[in-house]
């Protein structure tokens, strides 16, 4: 199999020709190989590769198993594999073996998901663009001189890409979603507690950050999140049950039409990009010419608040995390060891008080009780992704050392995503549009908590529209062209 074939199959596609022994998944994994060695010296997506522990695999695993022979990629942290070492990109975290697999990581390595990359992301994944002094700049394979997002970029960069189908991510203010949007690719965000995060790491950022992975097709995302969807032993939430399959619910027409709400002005009141207007209102067009009811509507809730609580609340982790490595490292809390922005926030959550954290986090839980209503009168809410199509690289880094800039920056840029980590609800970026720059432009899709399945049918309706695997299969192409020339 060659990079250009492998480039052609999804994560199902790919198990298929397996299991039906018309490649051998030794192939697929010599494809891979071939891939990243050929694309990853000008993309940056990857920070260390394990074919040899990926071969070991094959031969370990249910030969049974849904996904089996299927490479996978994982951001640097948050997959905690046994044998594998885990980093954060930052000289305080050298990449160390866990010592154990996280739950969900479990589940995947049972379901045939083989890992063959740990992927880039900034410095304690504390930014929206993926760069940092310890892994480099990752590059959007769209535009190199474009950044991938963050803080997922390395995952969402390498799928786009084609060296595998499907990576992990983790999202705890869009950091799934923002890089899908940037590369053109599929990533949801699923309810809060859909996926467990033990057996170690309970909780991250008081219930924000969500696990799961980031595709090139809507079935992939919907199959891997029935692969490693359901609490584990001690988890802190708990998403409501699902009443059938999420794979089903993607290869499944809605029975009636979705009441969808859609809106393209910015929470925060900041600008939106023509581009990513034009996005969503042609995908609104689009859903009324399907059958749905499409108004255009809005949950109401104050932007520069929710912004502003998400500093409180973002400075108060990244100094916990922070003072912790201090204290184990032995080291003297100093700056030359986190970048400007990281030091800032640290800096910041040191002079919050208990009665600041916890006032911030009811000001969280009013925020969700104003929301939630509306989605018991919309099925699903439809906005930009971003508020850019993409940015370029070092505009938004933890190198910055003014704090304020950083943040109005990351405000300016992501309006519409952290919501959906505040309120615990599902969400996902769906590519469907590219600009006259040939920049992919996402949309979002929002539903109430527990109501993958909508997005699952809307979006697989969309993919069937737009087709963006033909698009990305013919990045890969042109990728692999280009490096061969």
């Amino acid at each position: 199999m060659s990079p250009e074939e492998y480039a052609q199959y999804d994560a199902l596609a790919l198990a298929d020709l397996v299991r039906e022994k018309q490649v051998a998944p030794e192939d697929i994994l010599a494809a891979c190989e071939k891939t990243i060695l050929t694309l990853d010296g000008d993309i940056n997506a990857v920070v260390s590769q394990h074919f040899d522990i990926a071969r070991t695999h094959l031969k370990s695993v249910d030969q049974e198993a849904p996904l089996f022979g299927v490479p996978f990629g994982a951001k640097e942290e948050g997959a905690y594999y046994k044998g594998i070492p885990s980093g954060a990109s930052c000289k305080l975290i050298p990449p160390t073996d866990p010592g154990y697999d996280a739950s969900f990581v479990t589940r995947y390595r049972n379901a045939g998901l083989n890992l063959v990359a740990k992927l880039n992301m900034p410095e304690l994944a504390s930014s929206v663009s993926t760069e940092s002094v310890v892994n480099g700049v990752c590059r959007n394979p769209w535009e190199l001189s474009r950044s991938t997002g963050g803080s997922s970029g390395g995952s969402a960069a390498a799928v786009a890409a084609g060296y595998f189908p499907a990576a992990y991510g983790n999202d705890g203010a869009g950091s799934i979603r923002i890089p899908s949007s940037c590369c053109g690719v599929f990533g949801l965000k699923p309810s809060r507690g859909r996926v467990p995060k033990g057996p170690v790491h309970n909780d991250e950022w008081g219930g924000n950050v969500a696990d799961h992975v980031i595709t090139r097709s809507v079935r992939d995302s919907a199959h891997i999140l029935d692969i490693s969807a359901g609490p584990d032993i001690g988890a802190p939430y708990s998403a409501p049950s699902a009443d059938s399959s999420f794979l089903k619910a993607a290869q499944t027409s809605p029975e009636k039409p979705f009441k969808i709400a859609f809106t393209t002005v910015a929470p925060t009141g900041g600008t939106v990009h023509p581009d990513c207007v034009k996005a969503v209102e042609k995908t609104a067009h689009q859903l009324e010419a399907l059958g749905h009811i499409v108004e255009e509507a809005a949950p109401s809730y104050d932007g520069g608040e929710l912004f502003d609580r998400l500093l409180t609340h973002f400075a108060a982790y990244v100094a916990r995390e922070s003072r912790q490595l201090f204290l184990s490292s032995g080291l003297e809390m100093a700056e030359g060891y986190l970048e400007p922005t990281n030091f800032a926030l640290l800096e910041h959550g040191l002079t919050l008080s208990a009665a600041d954290f916890l006032d911030n986090i009811m000001g969280f839980v009013r925020m969700s009780r104003s929301v939630a209503p509306f989605f018991e009168d919309y099925d699903l809410l439809l906005t930009p992704t971003l508020a850019m199509p993409t940015i370029p690289h070092g505009y938004i880094t933890p190198a910055d050392p003014d704090l304020n800039r950083f943040w109005q920056r990351w405000m300016e840029f992501t309006p519409f995503s952290p919501l959906a980590n505040i309120t615990g609800q599902p969400a996902a970026s769906v590519p469907v549009y590219w600009n006259e720059d040939d920049f992919p432009v996402g949309i979002q899709i929002m539903s109430k908590i527990g109501a993958e399945a909508r997005i699952f049918q809307l979006a697989s309706q969309l993919e069937t529209v737009y087709e963006w695997s033909n698009t990305l299969q013919a990045l890969s192409k042109r990728l692999l062209e280009r490096a061969a020339s």
